[in-house]
This record gives C-alpha cells, sequence and structure tokens, in this order.
C-alpha cells in the first residue's frame, strides 16, 4: 500500500495530519470514514463495541483497495468490562496439513501460498460469544455497500495503478477495478455485488457457508486449479483460539499485549522491559535527541536477535516467555544493545487495517484485518473475495498448526481501568507501538503529538535470491527527522533508509481519561486526504 501512496503523492515526504475524534462514549476508530460511520450505526442502536467491531471489519473488507481480505486472518484484543478481564482472539493462519503442500522459494505456484481464511471464523465466534445482536444485522451494511456500490477514493485509485498487471490477469479484477482496460479513478463508482453474495452466505449460514458450504468449495477448487494442496481437511479442521493475553508492567502501567503464537506483543513488550531497564522515566516534552533515537534503534535491532520470539514451540511455553519478560533478562538485553542482528526473516507483506471500538459500557475491540499480502495478492478472487498469499512469508510451523504472525496489539491500564488501546500494523507494526507508548506513557504527550512525532522503522526488504528478506543494514527513518540525529544514528551504526516509500507503521489509538475517549489513527504519508473522491 505504502508503494501505491509513494508513487500517488508529492516528491516531498507528505506527514497530513489526521482528525483527533472526543467524545464521551461510543467511538471508532478507524481509516475509513464509511467504516466509521458503519460502526457508529450499530453502537446507536444498541449493539455493544463487539457488534460494532464485526460490522465495521466486514464493511472495510468491503472498502479496503484490496489491502485487506475476508479470505484473511483476524487478531482482536478484547476488554470484557463486565468480567473486568482482557482475551486475545486469534483467528489467524494455520499451515496446511500436507506438509508437501507449503510454498517454498523456489515454488512459483500461487495456489502453494494460498492459506485457509481465518476472518469468517473469528468475526463469526465474535459476535456468538460477546455481542449483542444478530450476526446477519451486522452484515447488512457491508452487504449494502458491496451491492449499491460506493464511489473509489484516492487511495484506492492509487492502489489499483500500481496492481494493475495483477488485477487485469483476472476477468474479475479486470471487470471490478478497470474501466475500459484502465484503473479507476476517484469517483469512479465501484460495485462488487459478487462480493455482496458472499457476505449473504456468511449471514444465512455463518462461518459454515466457509468451512463446508458453497465458498468453501468454490475456494478449494481455485487453490487446487494453481497448484495448491488445501483440501476439505484444512477447512474442517479450522477453528478460533482465546488466549489470555501477555501482561507486563512497565512505569506503573499494566500492559496486556497479543500472545498465541504472535510474537508482535512480546517484541514490544520486551522493548519496553530494556528501555525501562535503562532508568527511570524521563522528563520533558515528547522528543527524539539524538541520542534517544539511537538507543531506541539499539534496544529494537537487539530484541530483534531474540530468537526465541520466532520458535513455535518457545512461544507456547508461558514459563519461558515470561521469563523473556523478567527484570534479569531485561538488564541482560540492555548490556548486549551493540550487537546487532545479523540476519532477520522477511517482514514484508502486512497490507492491514487497524480498528478499534469502545463502548459506552467500557468494552473495546482492538483488532487488526489484514490480506498479509501485497494488495489483491496474485489477483484469484472467490466470489470476489481475494485470496492471499500470505504463505509467502517465512513465519510457517508445522502442518495444521498456527503460523506464527506479527500482530501488535496492545490495552495499558492506568490504576484499575483500561487507559490506552493502541493496535498497529503494516512493515514496522512492532517499532510502531514501541514508539507510540513511548511517547504517550514516558512523555505524557497528546494524542496528536504520540502520532505524528517522526518514528524509525524495521529494515526495509529487499529482494535476494527469489526471496524478500530484511536488510538488517538499514533502518527505515522518518525524512523529517534532522541531519544531527542522522549523523549520530551513522556513528552508532545504523544506516538510514530515508527513500520512498518510508514505512515507519500505521495503527490506531484509543485513550479513555476522565470520562472522556480520544481516538486517532496514525497518519497515511506522501497522500493528503486519501480518502477523498475527486481528482486532483
Amino acid at each position: 500500500m505504502l508503494n501505491a501512496l509513494a508513487g500517488a503523492g508529492r516528491l516531498r515526504f507528505d506527514q497530513p495530519a489526521e482528525p483527533l475524534v472526543q467524545q464521551p462514549a461510543g467511538m471508532v476508530v478507524a481509516y475509513h470514514p464509511e467504516v466509521r460511520r458503519v460502526g457508529e450505526q450499530v453502537l446507536a442502536a444498541g449493539g455493544n463495541a463487539f457488534d460494532a467491531f464485526v460490522a465495521a471489519v466486514a464493511a472495510e473488507n468491503v472498502v479496503a483497495e484490496g489491502a485487506s481480505s475476508l479470505a484473511g486472518p483476524l487478531a482482536a484484543l478484547l476488554y470484557i468490562a463486565a468480567e473486568d478481564r482482557v482475551t486475545y482472539l486469534d483467528a489467524t493462519f494455520n499451515d496446511p496439513l500436507d506438509p508437501e503442500g507449503a510454498w517454498s522459494p523456489e515454488e512459483s505456484a500461487a495456489g502453494r501460498a494460498i492459506l485457509v481464511p481465518g476472518a469468517p471464523a473469528g468475526l463469526a465466534e465474535l459476535a456468538a460469544r460477546y455481542g449483542r445482536l444478530p450476526f446477519a444485522d451486522l452484515l447488512a451494511p457491508a452487504i449494502m455497500l458491496a451491492e449499491g456500490g460506493f464511489p473509489a477514493n484516492r487511495l484506492m485509485a492509487a492502489c489499483i495503478a500500481e496492481r494493475v498487471a495483477v488485477l487485469r490477469a483476472s476477468d474479475y479484477g479486470a471487470g471490478t477495478y478497470l474501466r475500459r482496460g484502465r484503473p479507476l479513478r476517484p469517483g469512479n463508482l465501484v460495485q462488487q455485488p459478487e462480493v455482496g453474495a458472499f457476505l449473504r452466505g456468511l449471514a444465512a449460514e455463518g462461518a459454515d457457508y466457509v468451512y463446508r458450504g458453497e465458498w468453501g468449495g468454490q475456494f478449494l477448487e481455485a487453490v487446487q486449479a494453481t497448484d495448491g494442496r488445501l483440501g476439505v481437511g484444512d477447512l474442517a479442521a479450522y477453528s478460533v483460539e482465546w488466549h489470555e493475553p501477555w501482561l507486563a508492567s512497565y512505569r506503573d502501567h499494566l500492559i496486556h499485549s497479543c500472545s498465541g503464537r504472535s510474537f508482535g506483543g512480546l517484541w514490544v513488550l520486551l522493548a519496553l522491559q530494556v528501555l525501562q531497564a535503562a532508568g527511570p522515566r524521563p522528563d520533558g516534552r515528547p522528543s527524539h535527541p539524538p541520542a534517544d533515537l539511537a538507543g531506541l534503534v539499539a534496544i529494537a535491532r537487539r530484541v530483534w536477535a531474540e530468537g526465541d520470539l520466532f520458535d513455535p514451540a518457545a512461544l507456547e511455553t508461558r514459563p519461558a516467555m515470561e521469563q523473556l519478560l523478567a527484570r534479569d533478562h531485561a538488564h541482560v538485553l540492555l548490556a548486549q544493545l551493540m550487537d546487532a542482528p545479523t540476519s532477520s526473516k522477511a517482514v514484508s507483506g502486512p497490507h492491514s487495517y487497524q480498528i478499534i471500538v469502545h463502548d459506552r459500557d467500557g468494552n473495546i475491540a482492538n483488532g487488526t484485518t489484514t490480506l498479509q499480502s501485497d494488495p489483491w495478492a496474485d489477483g484469484l478472487f472467490v466470489q470476489g473475495v481475494p485470496l492471499t498469499s500470505a504463505g509467502r512469508l517465512p513465519f510457517g510451523t508445522s502442518p495444521g498448526r498456527r503460523r506464527i504472525s506479527p500482530f501488535s496489539l496492545h490495552i495499558v491500564r492506568r490504576g484499575e481501568q483500561p487507559w490506552l488501546a493502541v493496535g498497529t500494523i503494516s512493515n514496522s507494526v512492532v517499532e510502531a507501538a514501541f514508539q507510540v507508548l513511548i511517547n504517550l506513557i514516558d512523555h505524557g504527550s497528546s494524542l496528536e503529538d504520540a502520532v505524528m512525532l517522526p518514528r524509525f522503522g524495521t529494515f526495509p526488504p529487499v529482494a535476494k535470491s527469489g526471496a524478500v528478506m530484511a536488510d538488517v543494514t538499514r533502518n527505515w527513518v522518518d525524512p523529517r527527522i534532522t541531519r544531527d540525529t542522522l549523523r549520530v544514528l551513522k556513528a552508532r551504526g545504523v544506516e538510514p533508509a530515508r527513500r520512498r516509500p518510508v514505512d515507519t507503521g500505521l495503527g490506531a489509538v484509543l485513550r479513555v481519561e476522565n470520562g472522556m475517549a480520544e481516538g486517532m489513527v496514525l497518519p497515511l504519508p506522501y497522500l493528503t486526504d486519501p480518502f477523498g473522491t475527486t481528482p486532483r
């Protein structure tokens, strides 16, 4: 998605401000105005945060420029106010049951990279377990958007233009996103009756429509026609998982983070523990003076080198992971900050959207919906739903088991009550959460400053030996960071990557304080008013 933004924006780095929303109760924080409207309508109709989240995710996957898909994974960190409890919904990918079906760098077959969808099962179970309204009612707004249509916005037009070759390769892609062979322009009507039919089937039959019904059969035909090895057993074996979140204290706050086989929550908690071991809370206004930024980059690089974060067996061993977050271990890592990683797994592909919902009862749903592939992946569609090619990401596990994922979802308590919800996406998914939390907790910044301050990002991916790898000698750095800071970074062995596109992370933040909720998304760089519908 950022490649499309870089191509559509101005020659300089443009970091447009996003609006801050404040209200006493009932809030939806999301990128799309239409998605916010859908969630707010559900809240006004008597739904709770979990109902509104389900409806917003369904709507997002209609208007999401191919950057998300209901054939993709879903992750959500939930605060259930009546129980004063946080839980983690894991509706992410499984590896294929057939070990011969896994993709490898030598493979060219698109079907090998396709994994079993998790989002339909996650949405249906979330609505059934914690929602108030019928599941079918929650899908109705998305059905109306798909069948009635909506105007393409500037972001969608930029993404279509970037991926036109992929979309042109299929009848569905060409017929939906091109007009007379040319990409849609802002303001052109987008109609997706096939997606509407898919959502109607999901509303009528629930998750069975995907895992045992008509769509599932068509999905398997499409996968197997492109040399994939998924079968009926892969669909039948899929189920949602619920996990106890990771919990760590930081500067007198308690932070709940996503768990299961997601390394993102642990990464952020471990980085914060190392920073906490370095000394007391800093004073002064939020900023990134050279020494501070270099220190944060050093912490990030050291945490990336922590191998247990990417070990499936270790991630499922709570005592081992709790020891990883212990104070003694943080001091050990602090002493090793100059030991930068020598290699890293590829991190490209998590094109996603973040949605946070808060209701008048205090419930919070903080979740990510994603394709985890380049927009529209390989251009394969079943009833208009793009099939992910996330199997190309190197986070596989054993056959039929949950894959490792980078989701980064956090709920912060100040005292007894939830105070912050932070969820981040894009390539720099963990670094973005790390820095936003520092701005809010350590510096007491406003929400605007917390999301607008310049940040660094992860290792820019590069093509190497037929696979996308991470260049551990460089870090993305916001071009607004000063030359003095760059000199300090280079002296510390960090080679800044500042040419477009620069990915320092996206996401959403919600803060609840003194009975008032406020929320913002992290700005989309390069493109002012990305959701506008008039050409420029």
